[in-house]
């Protein structure tokens, strides 16, 4: 269990360095972006469609670290009034929903991402960017938060979860 919750802390810690570096090449896309059209009445013609795929894998790249360390939003509204071990008992079920449908979510977007790959669609703006690219750095993202809801569900089945 020990070398599991490891695996998953060292996954998501890289998630987390690559949450931080697609904000910074955000912050800098946005900053030449700026400075080209004070200076030069152009724009970056990737900018806008770089800078959401950038701001997608961030939050999904970052949320399975952020879980491990209870930065989520939490609403202790029903758990407060339960008894501890009917406490558990929803956050281990509520983990186990959270589990499946970040699970589903991260097939279906694998999935997603191999029929793009086959039918070779790209992006309608003038980069043409193969869409499987940012697709699967989406599906690495989702995996990130798929790991962190792992973790939680295992630390809370054998008590030492953080609520």
């Amino acid at each position: 269990m020990k070398t599991i919750i490891s695996i998953i802390d060292k996954l998501n810690t890289l998630g987390l360095c690559a949450a931080s570096a697609s904000l910074f090449l955000l912050i800098l896309i946005a900053t030449v972006e700026m400075l080209t059209r004070f200076f030069l009445n152009s724009s970056l013609g990737f900018a806008s469609e770089f800078s959401g795929y950038l701001v997608a894998f961030s939050f999904f790249s970052g949320s399975g670290w952020a879980l491990g360390q209870g930065g989520h939003i939490r609403v202790d509204l029903l758990t407060e009034r339960l008894s501890p071990s009917q406490a558990k008992g929803l956050e281990i079920f509520a983990g186990l929903v959270g589990l499946i449908v970040a699970s589903a979510l991260t097939y279906g977007l694998l999935v997603w991402t191999m029929g793009t790959f086959e039918r070779g669609s790209v992006s309608y703006f003038k980069t043409e960017t193969p869409l499987w690219v940012p697709q699967l750095i989406f599906s690495l993202g989702t995996l990130f938060l798929t790991l962190g809801l792992l973790k939680k569900v295992l630390l809370n089945i054998t008590g030492k979860g953080v609520n």
